[in-house]
């Protein structure tokens, strides 16, 4: 299986994000703009593993509280073929706790770190022709309330990847 572990945001706000995606991509000029369905800001990309228990294991030792997610300003990772448009999302404490424990009992489970540093963030459109991201007219909704972490499966095909859920694993209440 190929996973990944994420925070999906609420309907509230995952609306707003794909009237984002829709409008980065026209002011990009083209680009693939993420489903609604499978908007989510990733926390840790497993790959593929048959470690189904140990990446469970690992979300289950994640405690922390329930706590509000802020958007920030949009962004842009480049790319040949065309760069990755995103929705920046604030690095407040309670999400860069959040991401250093999933790290710390991930490691514990023998999973691989992530090299690159942590840039908490939602993808709007892949492979966009422009150069820089677009200046993005401010979101409807400033963000969510984080109550969960979710593994998911991602299963690649024809067309825009399925993300399903394997496991959700609530926060601790505030």
């Amino acid at each position: 299986m190929r996973l990944f572990v994420a925070l999906l945001p609420s309907e509230e706000l995952r609306r707003a994000l794909a009237r984002q995606a829709a409008a980065a991509c026209q002011l990009a000029g083209g680009g693939t703009p993420t489903p609604a369905r499978n908007l989510h800001l990733t926390l840790a990309f497993l790959g593929e593993t048959d470690r189904v228990e140990a990446a469970k294991g690992a979300l289950q030792q994640v405690k922390v509280p329930a706590f509000e997610l802020a958007m920030g300003r949009e962004g842009m990772f480049p790319a040949k073929g065309g760069g990755l448009l995103w929705q920046g999302v604030l690095p407040s404490p309670p999400l860069l706790t959040l991401e250093r424990r999933l790290s710390q009992a991930l490691a514990r489970e023998g999973f691989l770190p992530e090299l690159r540093p942590f840039v908490p963030h939602i993808t709007l459109v892949r492979r966009a022709p422009c150069r820089q991201a677009p200046l993005l007219p401010p979101l409807s909704c400033g963000g969510c309330r984080v109550e969960s972490l979710w593994l998911m499966e991602s299963i690649l095909g024809c067309g825009p990847a399925a993300y399903l859920p394997v496991m959700e694993h609530p926060l601790q209440p505030r």
